[in-house]
């Protein structure tokens, strides 16, 4: 235990000791504290939630000062999202929020849902590239009052950019012969705009069968008139990738394609009401031979798809009292070798009602889901939030959240997992409350929350078994504490620290080994500093301590630096930079240290 602890200080002071040795001011407001969304519409592309919801928020700024790259740089920064990318960076990655199972976590584009009814390995495979992203908003804890299913963890919310000029490109090479080459070109006009982003990748893996092949598209358009707004996106995401030890201790190999669209249109009827609607789908396929060299032994294919169509009125009522409501319909099937063929139909309606009394925030909200296993159900949510002072605020908010089994969970059958097809919906009670206090270049919160969730699915082994199976835990009961601070340090250095840490129980356990639910990290601290190295080398050094409920821990650290040079940015990257060996995944390493250089020009 000592040996830990001062693992993890004498980084933490290399971090500080950098800082305070080379350190030249930045401005104040770099890193920003991540905004909170007071209330905004569904379809406004923001996620629909009072103050009282845990939102964050991060924007084009932040991608810029963090040197991010892709999507997962910007979200590991957040200590409630476990990311896990298997194998090489790129190929596939699972995402818990506060210790939700990776089906917990609903993905929306541009404010639709985009989840995919097979299996939340795909959740994050998103034809989006980051130069495409406006902003990209994160509510912990819940959802199901306005976006039904699959949020017992939360949302992630990414919005594409409206507007986009010039030209933008890049370049970047890396360890274990990886290159990226980007381009994307946009153009405004006077009522109109359209823009278009190409990406590939490739790499040689950094061990056997975790080769990659990556190519994403994706276009985005916008027209404005007197009365309407209508935003529209398109992607498509081509991925071969080796799959070995994803699921089974096999060399495996797995080919997916993804295309994602989404149609927003806004139209402002007067100077109170608002009327929206949405329209979006998704197709997934995916190839997966268990043996690469050997595809005749087993083999699996699948396609999935869902559509969606929602209708939203916003009206200001009377005196700060704001009324949403809405309708929404989903369909959704999948057609496999395996799961076979399947179909389902989901329609909701959906309030919200946001009361200003004095300087409270006051929101009720209610969503009622049919049609999925012929279930009806009801979530309602309620928040509130309340300024104890100019500085401090007091929060709270609950709602019951729910999901439904995937196909994959219901009908998968391979040598190495078996589902089950009489699994029980899951439905869990969400509780969330704490402060918020800022001042002159800092800012401080809390927030306590918990979990209970009853028929918690889960794939689980039993004694002498080395097979795993969908089931239903009785209860589970998930509780913790996130803590979340900024502040200037060392001549104006910006510095943020997290913390997340969570305690679960369980009761009418099955199986002797979970895969998913009872397995998250119990503790997570993340440590972010930004600044500039001498005068004109930019840098950030993000470190991420890591201890799995289960035993063990692991603190990888990343850093980047960036120079500009005119129009031409040069960023030098080194992941996992103290070369930790550790596995999210048993049986599979993640990768070790990785170098990247990457030039980008701007135009």
């Amino acid at each position: 235990m000592s040996h830990k602890i001062f693992h993890l200080i004498s980084r933490l002071y290399l971090f500080y000791f950098l800082s305070s040795t080379f350190i030249t001011p930045v401005q104040a407001d770099s890193l920003p504290m991540l905004d909170e969304i007071l209330i905004t519409s569904k379809h406004s592309m923001s996620l629909l939630s009072s103050s009282a919801g845990d939102i964050r928020i991060l924007s084009q700024e932040d991608f810029s000062r963090l040197n991010a790259h892709t999507i997962m740089e910007v979200l590991e920064t957040i200590p409630s999202i476990n990311l896990i990318e298997r194998g090489t960076p790129g190929s596939q990655a699972d995402i818990r929020i506060r210790g939700s199972s990776i089906e917990g976590v609903l993905v929306l584009i541009n404010g639709i849902r985009v989840h995919d009814p097979q299996t939340g390995h795909f959740t994050m495979d998103i034809p989006v590239d980051l130069s495409s992203v406006e902003r990209i908003e994160v509510m912990s804890g819940g959802g199901s009052s306005l976006y039904g299913s699959s949020t017992s963890g939360g949302l992630i919310n990414i919005v594409t950019k409206k507007e986009s000029e010039g030209i933008v490109s890049g370049l970047s090479i890396g360890s274990y012969g990886s290159v990226n080459l980007g381009m994307s070109i946009g153009k405004q006009l006077s009522k109109s705009s359209y823009s278009l982003s190409l990406n590939g990748t490739r790499s040689d893996g950094y061990k056997k069968s975790s080769e990659l092949e990556r190519i994403n598209a994706d276009a985005r358009g916008s027209f404005k008139s007197n009365i309407w707004t209508i935003t529209g996106n398109i992607g498509l995401l081509n991925k071969k990738f080796g799959a070995g030890y994803f699921y089974a201790p096999y060399p495996s190999f797995e080919k997916t394609f993804t295309v994602q669209g989404g149609i927003n249109a806004t139209g402002i009827l007067s100077d109170r009401k608002i009327l929206r609607f949405g329209i979006g789908g998704r197709g997934h396929g995916d190839d997966f031979i268990l043996i690469e060299n050997n595809p005749g032994y087993y083999r699996n294919t699948h396609y999935n798809r869902s559509y969606i169509f929602t209708a939203e009125y916003l009206s200001d009522i009377y005196n700060d009292l704001y009324l949403i409501i809405g309708a929404e319909t989903e369909h959704m099937g999948i057609t496999s070798g395996s799961l076979g063929s399947h179909s389902d139909l989901n329609n909701a309606v959906y309030g919200e009602l946001y009361k200003r009394v004095k300087k409270s925030d006051l929101t009720f909200s209610m969503r009622f889901d049919s049609g999925i296993r012929n279930e009806n159900i009801f979530s309602p949510g309620f928040g509130m939030v309340i300024p104890l002072s100019n500085r401090i605020r007091f929060k709270i908010n609950a709602e019951q959240s729910f999901r439904s089994p995937t196909y994959t969970e219901l009908s998968y059958k391979s040598p190495a997992n078996i589902g089950k097809t009489s699994l029980k919906t899951e439905h869990s009670s969400i509780f969330n409350t704490g402060f918020n206090v800022t001042g002159k270049n800092k800012e401080f919160e809390i927030s306590l929350f918990a979990r209970k969730s009853d028929n918690d699915i889960d794939w689980v082994r039993y004694t002498g078994d080395n097979t795993w199976y969908a089931a239903n835990h009785n209860r589970l009961i998930m509780n913790g504490v996130e803590i979340k601070s900024q502040f200037n340090i060392f001549k104006k250095w910006e510095s943020g620290f997290n913390a997340v840490v969570l305690n679960q129980s369980v009761k009418g356990r099955k199986g002797i080994e979970s895969k998913y639910s009872l397995n998250p990290l119990g503790k997570t601290f993340t440590s972010i500093l930004t600044g500039r190295l001498f005068s004109s080398l930019a840098c950030t050094f993000i470190a991420r301590y890591e201890e799995p409920m289960t035993g063990g821990y692991r603190i990888p650290v990343t850093m980047r630096l960036s120079r500009n040079f005119g129009n031409v940015k040069s960023i030098f990257s080194v992941r996992n930079m103290f070369n930790e060996h550790y596995e999210e995944i048993p049986g599979l390493p993640a990768p070790g240290r990785w170098f990247n250089l990457r030039m980008g020009y701007a135009r």
